[in-house]
């Protein structure tokens, strides 16, 4: 019979551990499958590449020679990072965005488009920092909050500026902001849909105004202010 035969040389120490290595691989293929990692070969075959690794193998691979990185490619990855949570949440209340909503936008992937919306704002009596904020993380607004959308979000917060266009009207739309209606013919268009209430609002006063929200907002979502509506519906349907 063939009696193979296994060579090992290097430095005296190496060859020590070759051998219990060896050893240890012997005796495990006597009692079953060994537990290693294998790799396929190209005639289909597959080879020993390591032993599995155990509770304390670290990555990278140990068996790999360490990379020595170079101090310059550091300073750029370095001078490339995006601000930190903690800068991003000092900065955010500097400009005045309220601590609810700066905690959550301060880990949000939605604060670089924050950034640079937020010179767009101008003297912010249309919009504010935290309205910025707020419109950027609100959920139910159909466009994507990241820098892709970022053209369309100059032109929504453009128009919100200039008064031709409301916050209600960048999250009721999914297209373009919904335009500002005049306020006369938005009156018009409020007084016919209190025609169309039902008679079995309810009696309470604060649930009355917002049942009835759900039939005079119907052709005036987004074309006029929030606030301006539910100051209408409560003059007319609760006093």
């Amino acid at each position: 019979p063939t009696t193979p035969v296994i060579v090992v040389w290097g430095p005296p120490r190496d060859v020590q551990t070759a051998v219990q290595e060896i050893l240890l691989r012997a005796r495990e293929a006597t009692e079953g499958i060994p537990e290693e990692t294998r790799q396929s070969l190209p005639d289909g075959t597959n080879g020993f590449e390591r032993v599995l690794p155990g509770a304390s193998r670290m990555y990278p691979d140990t068996d790999l020679p360490p990379l020595v990185i170079d101090p310059d490619r550091l300073d750029r990855i370095r001078a490339g990072l995006k601000a930190a949570p903690w800068e991003r949440l000092a900065r955010l209340r500097a400009e005045g965005v309220g601590e609810d909503l700066a905690q959550r936008m301060s880990i949000h992937p939605a604060y670089d488009l924050f950034e640079v919306l937020l010179p767009r704002l101008g003297d912010r009596n249309a919009l504010s920092a935290t309205g910025l904020a707020s419109l950027l993380l609100d959920r139910d607004c159909p466009r994507p909050t990241s820098l892709a959308a970022v053209r369309w979000w100059e032109t929504a917060i453009d128009e919100i500026v200039a008064g031709r266009a409301v916050i209600e009207g960048v999250t009721a739309c999914d297209d373009a902001p919904l335009a500002l209606l005049p306020e006369s013919e938005a009156r018009a268009a409020f007084e016919a849909a209190l025609r169309t209430l039902p008679e079995d609002l309810p009696v309470d006063p604060e649930k009355r105004s917002a049942a009835s929200m759900k039939y005079l907002m119907k052709d005036l979502r987004g074309r006029i202010p929030g606030r301006l509506a539910m100051r209408w519906a409560e003059e007319a349907v609760v006093s």
